[in-house]
């Protein structure tokens, strides 16, 4: 059983309570901690770059949740792109067969460009996956 962990101390299991990146959230600690007429010396002195770094930080962790969505969009390309594959793939050649597989007025055979171009679609978005 885990221990009960009082939520307004501040520790590892519960910092994410607590709001977090924002210079406003920096401003109201200097104004309690150093009163109104430090903390504006103090934000005069740091505040445009401080400013600058939660931008960034915002817009990395945008950045990140854009990434993620496309590389999600990409796993379910891959998994469509596996599935058409299999579908289409037949090696004629592997068990003496006379050629066949025609789907609408279309043959897709292993050694056709078409099943090569769509194998290196399919590995070509497996690359970029990577």
């Amino acid at each position: 059983a885990t221990p009960f962990s009082d939520p307004s101390l501040y520790d590892a299991k519960t910092m994410l309570l607590y709001q977090q990146g924002r210079m406003a959230l920096v401003t109201r600690d200097l104004e309690a901690v150093l009163g109104s007429t430090s903390a504006a010396v103090a934000e005069d002195a740091i505040g445009a770059e401080l400013r600058a770094a939660y931008d960034l930080r915002r817009n990395v962790v945008s950045l990140k949740k854009i990434l993620l969505r496309l590389f999600n969009e990409g796993r379910e390309l891959e998994l469509a792109l596996m599935a058409l594959g299999t579908f289409f793939f037949r090696d004629d050649e592997a068990i003496g067969a006379a050629p066949r597989g025609r789907f609408r007025d279309h043959e897709w055979v292993a050694a056709r460009e078409d099943y090569a171009e769509l194998s290196a679609a399919l590995h070509e978005l497996r690359g970029t996956l990577l």
